[in-house]
């Protein structure tokens, strides 16, 4: 998979980069992989519950989920476009997942209180929504119709 380039800390220790830990610099208590940080991470598990809770959806996502488990939420949506917006969602929510991790470890240490209260959740319903709208420009998306059901689009789509 793609996103095990991402420069995860055990990415880096396999690669030969001196660390002093592979374990999450957030968290301390795993070893910080690309599974770890966008599934199995406390706030990434979160923000995945969220997700699949805001599209009204019944994926697990497992204490020790990985990617796979949450790429298998298209059945449960009735159309092509539907899916497709579904696809772009998890792309957003991966996205800023590791861009939250991202600030979260280089931001001062006096600014990584606010960094990790972020509302991740919100920020994915305004990206994925801004995406949608940019790409698919035959419809017109309502943030705040989004935001509520992000299956409202469907009917605007058809």
């Amino acid at each position: 998979m793609v996103l095990n380039g991402l420069p995860s800390r055990d990415n880096l220790y396999k690669r030969g980069v001196p660390l002093e830990s592979s374990l999450s610099p957030i968290c301390l208590s795993a070893e910080e992989s690309v599974d770890h940080v966008l599934t199995n991470y406390r706030v990434a598990a979160t923000v995945w519950r969220g997700v699949i809770n805001w599209w009204n959806l019944s994926l697990p996502i497992p204490p020790n989920g990985t990617l796979n488990s949450i790429s298998s939420g298209n059945s449960q949506l009735q159309s092509e476009s539907l899916n497709m917006y579904f696809m772009t969602t998890r792309y957003v929510t991966l996205w800023s997942l590791w861009l939250w991790r991202n600030k979260v470890i280089h931001s001062p240490v006096d600014k990584r209180g606010a960094v990790l209260k972020e509302d991740i959740l919100a920020s994915i319903k305004a990206l994925s929504d801004h995406w949608i709208s940019n790409r698919c420009k035959m419809i017109q998306v309502d943030i705040k119709d989004w935001s509520k059901d992000p299956r409202s689009i469907e009917a605007k789509d058809q």
